[in-house]
């Protein structure tokens, strides 16, 4: 693993370290898979199992090489992920929704755009729950600085409405795409006929600036009460639970 960020998190007076970066190994590539299975197939059941091939949940987007993969660990754990996928059309625009880009984004060369998907948390270590929001942060910061050193601009997503909620009522510089036509069909690339099919749980197409995930992430991590650096990109939380974070990103007033 090529660690970019670590968050130390105690729990029950015993301290955590949690890495952030880059899966380098082909073990930690399966296990990452393999977390992908548990959760978007046999918890959520966004995935019907008839559609994947063993206990790894793999797409076609894996298999195109067109992604980049950031993964949260805890000891030899894998407790977080999240991809990005770099491609000329993105799956939002190929697969799953029909809407007119923001103004300013027409503006951005699509080699500099990216989306991203397949975010997951466990949400604990070892049985003991880790503060809300505090792995899916850890991993856009790992992604924030992967993406500024490529000269990505921003980014796409297709996140369920309460996940957006949960982000913008921590300030999250994260906006919604109002205008759009849901265009998925579930014999497409992405076998994911539950996600996108829940009329009491939609899916909305979202957009973010990587300048603004930068500077809101700089202000959390490294200038508020929530967080102490005590290294070059490593912090520990010094809270019980995420409320913190919600009360700090209103203090240092950010927009959503």
């Amino acid at each position: 693993m090529r660690v970019i960020n670590k968050i130390d998190v105690i729990r029950n007076g015993e301290n955590h370290t949690i890495d952030f970066g880059i899966p380098e190994t082909e073990k930690e590539k399966q296990d990452m898979f393999k977390l992908r299975y548990k959760i978007y197939v046999e918890k959520k059941n966004y995935i019907p199992k008839e559609l994947i091939d063993g206990n790894l949940e793999i797409d076609s987007y894996d298999n195109s090489g067109s992604c980049e993969y950031f993964i949260a660990k805890n000891n030899d754990q894998i407790i977080g992920s999240l991809r990005i996928v770099k491609m000329r059309l993105l799956p939002i625009f190929k697969n799953y929704f029909q809407f007119n880009e923001p103004d300013e984004a027409e503006k951005i060369a699509p080699e500099q755009k990216f989306e991203v998907g397949r975010l997951i948390s466990t949400g604990n270590i070892n049985n003991k729950f880790l503060p809300r929001h505090l792995i899916p942060l850890g991993l856009f910061y790992s992604l924030e600085k992967f993406v500024c050193g490529k000269n990505m601009q921003m980014g796409y997503g297709a996140v369920k409405k309460y996940i957006f909620d949960k982000l913008a009522n921590i300030k999250f510089p994260i906006h919604r795409i109002k205008e759009y036509k849901q265009i998925y069909s579930p014999v497409g690339e992405d076998p994911l006929k539950n996600f996108f099919n829940n009329e009491n749980d939609p899916v909305i197409p979202v957009y973010f600036w990587r300048k603004d995930v930068k500077a809101y992430l700089d202000k959390l991590f490294k200038d508020s009460i929530a967080f102490k650096e005590i290294g070059n990109d490593h912090f520990v939380f010094k809270g019980n639970h995420l409320m913190l974070v919600s009360m700090v990103s209103r203090k240092l007033g950010f927009n959503k």
